[in-house]
């Protein structure tokens, strides 16, 4: 069975989060349970959050039904607290899952070729 899952990593600048996840394999349901937990209990503390995000799927395969369910659930209750949401991908279907996110939320996505071009974007105002 090939390894699969999602690692987050938190910081903040006074009410700005910058999130950094990484996702790898075929996520699952359990992926979720993991880390919207996380993510809900930092922002819980911050009376209105503004996030920034990177997202490295470079790694991912794709979703399951119930994880891909959990992750638009996840993203239309938090779409409004998303200022930019930097996703690093390589492959054409990867940046397709961007342009669609775009639909949904308010804040700006966009798509890159590396972790350097993502963070200048993410920290220009």
């Amino acid at each position: 069975m090939k390894p699969h899952g999602i690692s987050i990593g938190l910081s903040r600048v006074k009410s700005t989060f910058f999130i950094h996840i990484r996702a790898f394999g075929t996520l699952h349901h359990d992926d979720y349970e993991y880390m919207i937990p996380t993510i809900e209990s930092a922002l819980s503390e911050v009376k209105e959050p503004h996030l920034n995000v990177l997202i490295d799927i470079t790694e991912l395969d794709g979703w399951t039904m119930n994880a891909a369910w959990d992750d638009f659930k996840f993203g239309m209750k938090h779409r409004r607290e998303f200022d930019k949401v930097a996703v690093i991908c390589s492959l054409r279907w990867q940046k397709g899952v961007a342009q669609v996110s775009n639909w949904f939320m308010p804040g700006e996505i966009q798509s890159f070729d590396n972790h350097h071009d993502a963070l200048v974007w993410l920290e220009s105002q």
